[in-house]
């Protein structure tokens, strides 16, 4: 299988948990933003633990992607920790795989793997949304 190359960099906060502010990271071609940052999580186990994910941010070529973007060689991404969190509530790995089956069952069963990737980050950001204007009108 091919490899790519993706370029990474980290703000001082993440430099401060991996211990390098960049590096290059090879990884199979056909990988999608979502699937590049499962790895990185994977790769860097203490990100999870240190970092909230509403504050972990993230660009690819200056963008926010979406998770069912194909990276292409050389590619270049960069994270972030923010200092807080925009008023976003933890969106939990359960209503993430909810958010799969109903994506699953709203679409064709021939839809790709990049169209359900949509669906679902469209999904988790109006759920955001929704949990921030609740929480705006609460006070």
């Amino acid at each position: 299988m091919k490899k790519i190359f993706i370029k990474v960099i980290y703000d001082f906060s993440l430099k401060k948990i991996i211990g390098k502010y960049a590096e290059r990271i090879e990884v199979p071609s056909g990988f999608t933003s979502l699937d590049f940052i499962n790895f990185l999580l994977k790769k860097y186990p203490r990100i999870s633990k240190e970092v909230p994910p509403s504050r972990f941010g993230f660009e690819c070529n200056g963008k926010r992607p979406s998770a069912g973007y194909v990276l292409k060689d050389g590619d270049k991404y960069e994270f972030c920790a923010h200092s807080d969190d925009g008023g976003y509530e933890f969106i939990d790995q359960k209503e993430i795989q909810e958010f799969y089956k109903k994506a699953q069952t709203e679409l064709d069963k021939e839809a790709s793997k990049e169209e359900i990737i949509d669906r679902v980050s469209n999904m988790v950001n109006k759920l955001r949304i929704q949990r921030i204007v609740k929480k705006f009108f609460k006070n």
